[in-house]
């Protein structure tokens, strides 16, 4: 199994990892409502990953490393 993480906020946009494969089956998506009422977000999340199933949720926190923040997506 491997495991990567991404994410994106409003002053950074994406966050991609210098060694990021597009090849996984499934994607966890974590993010705030606001974002999931986004087209832009899913077309973004489909086209980094063409083959997986993305599961999405809502979160009050989203933790990437040992960070906890608000107000971005993390995947």
């Amino acid at each position: 199994m491997n495991i990567q993480q991404i994410s994106w906020d409003k002053k950074n946009g994406w966050d991609t990892l210098s060694n990021f494969q597009s090849t996984s089956d499934v994607v966890f998506v974590f993010a705030d409502t606001d974002f999931f009422y986004q087209e832009e977000c899913y077309q973004a999340l489909t086209s980094f990953y063409p083959k997986a199933d993305i599961i999405s949720c809502s979160s009050s926190g989203n933790i990437r490393n040992a960070k906890v923040s608000d107000d971005n997506l993390t995947v």
